[in-house]
């Protein structure tokens, strides 16, 4: 298999959506038997795929690691087509953290 932009971006996604849920891939912990991306599809709220020791965190983390997660979600959309570039997901990424730095130093007086 020829590995692609689309095909590292997809990469990408996969491995996000491992750190943020804690699940592997295919992970025997999800009763439906579903790959990690359809399992995540089928949740009708965000926050419940994420994993319960980064629910903890603060309400800033939680928006950036949902945020992160919309990020990995655009990265395994089924069509290739559909995918962003890499470029695009770094410069995202780079938005997101720079959005939470900002919103971290407003709410410190």
């Amino acid at each position: 298999m020829k590995i692609t932009e689309e095909s590292e971006v997809y990469s990408f996604g996969v491995v996000m959506l491992e750190v943020l849920t804690g699940k592997h891939p295919i992970d025997p912990t999800v009763l439906e038997g579903l790959y990690i991306v359809d399992w995540i599809r089928e949740r009708k709220e965000p926050a419940d795929v994420l994993d319960m020791g980064l629910l903890a965190r603060t309400e800033g983390e939680t928006k950036e690691m949902l945020q992160m997660l919309g990020v990995a979600m655009l990265g395994v959309c089924p069509s290739p087509n559909d995918r962003p570039t890499k470029k695009d997901v770094a410069a995202v990424v780079v938005e997101i953290r720079e959005e939470s730095s900002k919103a971290a130093a407003a709410a410190c007086p």
